[in-house]
């Protein structure tokens, strides 16, 4: 019988960037050699005040929920009480599954212009307990980008042989993100759907998995092959699954003039894209040195910027590579040109 249940937490069309990220962690806090442990979870772009959304996900292993922990992020208190969003038994352990709303916590001054979100775990009495998997999506506000995102979390078991489909309104052109956890190599899972077909198998603890689908799909089935393997436990667990698209019109850089005369580069690009990017800088390097490492002008679609320096370059062949690049949202792009100097 399948066992616990996904909770949609977030469905809709959204004004910005959808960013989502999943770490496989093996914490155990159990008193004995360690109390504390934290896990940084790298960003795309800095946190800034266009952060409008940030949902923490948890799942944690444990005997019993009788648990005094802690979970800070950036050094600042999220909860000082073990309250899971959801709990299923499976063999002789709790899979608990945590769900914290963190977007106040990301836009304090402290954490403003981070790359970087830490997640630090203390056990502070009780029985001990074992962090899984850690998850965190991210909304980036912009009026250039759009995001459609339906994002379900929880704990549901399901036992070999059995199966459950989640439904979706079918976006196009779209990215799945899912994570499973897997208690013994010998389980298998598949997940299918129009277009899809993925098999799971020799994966142990928490297995992510991140595919694109070209077409609208609105069924996603997860199936536990029941096989002559035996294992204990008997379940594995859906810990998440989101389903997104961001669409962002995007700068594209490209060069318009590359020519050197008497000692100076002169490099001319044009915003030949859809909007302007958020920052955009040009390098020029010469046998794994960089001569030149500039910000230039944020060029609006269809402006042209022309950038002349006096390189002085050894007699013989400079082999250089000019690489201009841009950041928008949570896209980051290059264009490079390579040129060969030849100087007597």
């Amino acid at each position: 019988m399948v066992q616990g249940y996904l909770t949609k937490i977030l469905d809709g069309k959204f004004s910005g960037s959808f960013y989502f990220k999943t770490l496989s962690t093996h914490i155990s806090l159990d008193g004995l050699t360690i109390g504390r442990d934290t896990v940084p979870i790298d960003l795309p772009k800095p946190i800034g005040e266009d952060l409008e959304s940030a949902i923490l996900e948890i799942a944690v292993l444990s005997p019993t929920n009788r648990i005094d922990w802690r979970v800070r992020v950036n050094g600042i208190n999220v909860i000082k009480e073990f309250k899971p969003f959801s709990t299923i038994r499976i063999g002789n352990v709790f899979f608990t599954k945590h769900v914290y709303d963190v977007t106040w916590l990301l836009k304090t001054p402290d954490s403003l212009g981070r790359r970087c979100v830490n997640v630090t775990f203390r056990r502070e009495g009780g029985d001990p307990f074992v962090v899984k998997q850690v998850s965190l999506g991210l909304i980036y506000g912009s009026p250039d980008s759009h995001s459609e995102i339906e994002y379900y979390t929880g704990s549901l078991g399901l036992e070999p042989g059995e199966k459950m489909v989640i439904n979706t309104s079918g976006i196009n052109d779209s990215y799945i993100d899912t994570s499973l956890y897997l208690p013994s190599k010998q389980a298998t899972v598949k997940i299918r759907s129009r277009g899809l077909e993925e098999t799971i198998s020799n994966a142990l603890e928490v297995f992510n998995l991140t595919r694109r689908i070209e077409n609208p799909v609105t069924q996603f089935e997860f199936e536990h092959v029941e096989t002559r393997e035996t294992y204990n436990p008997k379940s594995v667990v859906i810990s998440n699954f989101v389903i997104y698209k961001t669409t962002i019109p995007k700068p594209l850089i490209v060069f318009e003039k590359i020519e050197y005369d008497k000692g100076f580069l002169t490099i001319r690009i044009r915003n030949a894209g859809e909007s302007k990017p958020e920052q955009l800088v040009l390098t020029i390097i010469s046998r794994g040195n960089t001569l030149l490492t500039k910000k230039i002008p944020l060029l609006k679609p269809g402006e042209q910027y022309e950038e002349k320096c006096k390189l002085n370059l050894p007699a013989g062949e400079n082999d250089l590579i000019i690489r201009t690049i841009w950041r928008k949202v949570c896209s980051l792009e290059h264009n490079e040109r390579r040129v060969k100097i030849v100087l007597t």
